[in-house]
């Protein structure tokens, strides 16, 4: 089982831009349900796009951030 829990609003910076985002926590119904402080942060709008996913492994901290490329119209 999977549970989600909204952890706080804040502002986070990809691409250089600011983004208002929410951060929740990912945990399982395992006794160490925390253990890899899964994180996910999505962004504070209608939309809910996923902007960053960050885990502690035994190798260290990982995070990914999603890529905010400028559009180029031809």
């Amino acid at each position: 089982m999977l549970f989600i829990t909204f952890l706080k609003r804040e502002t986070i910076e990809l691409g250089g831009q600011q983004i208002s985002a929410l951060q929740l926590s990912l945990t399982t119904d395992d006794a160490q349900a925390d253990r890899n402080g899964l994180r996910l942060w999505v962004s504070d709008d209608q939309r809910r796009l996923p902007l960053r996913i960050s885990a502690t492994t035994p190798s260290g901290r990982v995070r990914a951030d999603l890529a905010i490329l400028p559009i180029v119209r031809q």
